[in-house]
């Protein structure tokens, strides 16, 4: 059985490692299952050295920046190039982490999607709990270049012919099952969410770390160091850049209250 899966094609190492751990850990060893990626060059010669299949076609975008006057090029692209991958794999199965025109290629071609969907997206967190401000980052829109004309881009009209491109894409939050990357005590589904049995955890699929004997050494001697004081591990994630000084100072304030 040939697998397709595709990652968010802007979404960076956010969107590739839960399916290159799925890979890793659920797919690697099952036989007869044989699991391609459509990726960039960059992110291919990566998989290949792990040992895993990639679809021949660099998935970028280096030739159309990602700004709102390329929308309707880049969609082009996407689908051409999503198009291609299906027809070199013949997949039975598609597998993505947002790749919003994925049903043009599993539900046009009546083959099973699974999606990775992190409980974000759900809101199950009480309102009056919630910042009013705070939006997806996928909902941003003109707010961000990155997002702007994809997220958005079927949702103006309902679609009344159930063979078009619009129909389909339109399925995109109903695929055949979703796998979310974490436990239930964390992740946390709405009560009242639809189709609850297409849920599927997989427990974090994250890529444990390996620090090298010198990294190990150098922890160790912090920690050490340190061992009397607090200590306070601040990231950002692989894709948000906002500086990082004002946690830093409100931890220093904090600590020498």
């Amino acid at each position: 059985m040939n697998i397709l899966t595709i990652p968010y094609f802007a979404g960076g190492l956010s969107h590739l490692i839960p399916l290159y751990v799925l890979q890793q850990k659920y797919l690697k060893h099952s036989i007869g299952v044989k699991n391609h990626f459509l990726v960039n060059s960059g992110s291919q010669n990566f998989l290949t050295m792990q040992g895993v299949a990639c679809v021949p076609l660099n998935y970028s975008l280096e030739e159309n920046p990602l700004i709102p006057e390329n929308s309707e090029k880049i969609k082009e692209q996407l689908l051409e190039m999503e198009k291609k991958a299906y027809e070199i794999v013949k997949p039975s199965v598609i597998i993505e982490d947002t790749s919003f025109f994925t049903p043009l290629i599993a539900e046009k071609n009546n083959l099973p999607r699974i999606s990775i969907q992190r409980t974000g997206i759900f809101r199950s967190i009480d309102k009056k709990f919630r910042n009013a401000n705070h939006v997806h980052s996928l909902e941003k829109g003109n707010n961000s270049s990155k997002s702007d004309g994809f997220s958005d881009s079927h949702n103006t009209e309902t679609a009344t012919n159930m063979e078009s491109d619009l129909y389909f894409l339109q399925q995109y939050a109903k695929p055949k099952a979703k796998i979310v990357p974490g436990i239930p005590t964390i992740e946390r589904l709405p009560e009242n969410i639809k189709n609850k049995d297409s849920y599927f955890y997989s427990g974090p699929l994250i890529v444990m770390d390996k620090p090298s004997k010198n990294l190990t050494e150098r922890l160790y001697e912090f920690l050490k160091i340190n061992e009397e004081k607090s200590i306070v591990f601040i990231t950002t994630g692989t894709i948000d850049k906002t500086p990082i000084e004002n946690y830093i100072e409100f931890f220093v304030q904090k600590i020498m209250r």
